[in-house]
Formats: C-alpha cells, structure tokens, sequence
C-alpha cells in the first residue's frame, strides 16, 4: 500500500498530531498527485500518531474499496472554468453532513469537465491495476500428469517414490477419488475477497476478515463468474473453480506444512508462489530435471489441499 499512497503530517499551528494521505502517480512519491485526502485524521489524544497514522489506513482502504467505480466519482465546478472530481462514500449516512465528499478529492482543478473525466478514469485505472487483487490462475490438469514411476532398483540410496498424483474427491460414491482427473480438466483459483490466519499456531483460524477484492464477496457475482466460465469454456472442457482465502499477514508461510501429503488448507498467497514456481519450469528453457519435479509435485500438493478445503462462504 504504500508504494503509491502517501501519509503525511499536516503542516498547521496547532501542536495536534494530525494526518492526511495522496495517492500517488508512480512509485515512492514521484508523478503527480491523482487523489488526496479530504480531512486530516487524529488519534484518541493530541499526540496518538499511531492512532492518526491507523485512522489515515482505514481511509485509504475506503478508497480502495469505493474508488474501483465510476459511480462513486462526480465532477465538480473548482472555480468559473476549472473543475475537480471527488471520491465519494455511496451510503449517505455516512458522509458528513456539512460535506458530502467525504474520501477524496483532485488537485490542482482541470481545464474542463472532459479532463476531469479523463483523470477520473486514470485514477480507477490506476486504483486497479495496482490495488484490486482481481485476477485469477489457470491450471491445465494435463501440464500435471505423472512423468516418472517409482524406482525398481532396491540398490539406490534413496528410491524415487513417483510423481505426485492428483487425488480429487469423486462424484461416484463407490470410488473415492477419481480414475482421471487430468484429462480434459483445468482449475481456475480466484481469491475471495476474504483473509484469514493460515499459520499452524493460529487461534481462530476460521476467523475471516474482508479483503480486496471486495466484489469477489458478492455471491451473486461469484455465481455470474462461474457462469461466464461454464459458457466459455470448449464443451469437452470441465472447469473446476476454487475461491481460496489470503492470508492475514504479508509474511509468507511455507507450504505445504507441516504434513504434505494431507496437507486439507491453503491461502492464495501460498498457491500463488507454488503456481509461479512450476509455471517458470514450463516456461523457462533449461530447467534441471530435478528442478522441475520437484516444482511440479509441489503444485500437485497445493492442488489437492484445494481439493480437500471446503469451499469458503
């Protein structure tokens, strides 16, 4: 977040510790200025900067959430031949009564409205790109399916086991897995807009709390998503889609853990450096063998700790 979101201390008389935020065109406070804060915030008492820097995060994830739609922006008159745009809160309630644009505002004011607009539609851009964590990862089942056996030579020091295999749950209640789940399968993995405490130590880990993308919570849109997948899709494709939770902490945790082969959880996060490794041993010519294997049962892990999670709210 704070590669492009700035917070600040406002410059006044006054000894109050008070703070504002920008956002900002390009990395590390650098471009021009696309939005800023339309209030100064404080903490419980006059010196609470940690309260006044919290309250100031809780805005930018406001606009975050709100500033991904055009409609919660409006062009204003800035002066007789210049004009603004404002980021407004879509519930009334809870902007200020004196003040109705109650997240941000442009500066310095534009020639013409069509300039606000234009700058509108660069800061949803840019909001976007950069911070609605919509996307989602492919899988072809098939790029997965086993490549090596288990060594028959009893001499080797340490026999090779096998590849890893696919084991996803089946539909016919006398088989518990399925024969095939490689042919003419792919899984698609979207994050759920929700996030929670993956750690082995974690106290609650069902507790979940409300992360970008924050659609993604709309079950309606979910079930929309899944249509438009469905419908896409080549018939004799079977698409399988998963909504998987992130993780509460930017730490990274190590995966699978702590036991691989029944490994029933994991966060985006986890599966996305899992994907991106073994995507790089398809991609990347000269990969070692052994590199590859290695990167592929992992994926092969992760696939079915998706598979054996239940599916999240």
């Amino acid at each position: 977040m704070t590669a492009y979101f700035e917070i600040y201390d406002e410059a006044d008389d006054d000894a109050v510790v008070e703070k504002r935020w920008r956002l900002w065109e390009r990395p590390e406070q650098s471009g021009a200025v696309l939005l800023s804060s339309v209030f100064h915030f404080e903490g419980a008492n006059d010196a609470d900067e940690a309260g006044a820097i919290a309250a100031a995060q809780a805005s930018i994830q406001q606009v975050i959430h709100y500033g991904l739609d055009t409609w919660n922006y409006h062009v204003l008159p800035a002066g007789a031949t210049t004009f603004n745009f404002a980021l407004r809160h879509p519930d009334a309630a809870v902007r200020e009564p004196d003040d109705s644009v109650s997240l941000g505002l442009s500066n310095p004011p534009r020639a013409s409205a069509a300039a606000a607009q234009a700058a509108i539609r660069e800061t949803i851009e840019h909001l976007y790109t950069h911070y609605s964590a919509e996307g989602f990862h492919l899988v072809e089942h098939i790029l997965l399916r086993p490549q090596r056996g288990p060594d028959t030579d009893p001499t080797a020091p340490e026999p090779y086991p096998g590849d890893a295999l696919l084991a996803r749950p089946s539909a016919n209640p006398d088989t518990a897995s399925e024969i095939d789940p490689y042919s003419y399968q792919v899984s698609l993995i979207f994050p759920s807009g929700y996030a929670r405490d993956f750690s082995p130590a974690a106290s609650n880990p069902e507790a979940r709390s409300p992360v970008p993308p924050h659609r993604f919570r709309d079950r309606e849109l979910r079930r929309h998503v899944e249509r438009i997948v469905q419908q896409s899709c080549p018939a004799h494709l079977r698409p399988l889609i998963y909504w998987v939770d992130r993780h509460v902490s930017e730490q990274s945790l190590p995966f699978p853990e702590p036991i691989p082969e029944t490994a029933t959880d994991i966060s985006f996060e986890q599966f996305e450096a899992i994907y991106f490794a073994w995507l790089n041993t398809q991609l990347l010519p000269g990969v070692a063998a052994e590199a590859a294997i290695a990167a592929r049962n992992q994926m092969i892990l992760a696939m079915n700790a998706l598979s054996a999670a239940p599916p999240p709210l």
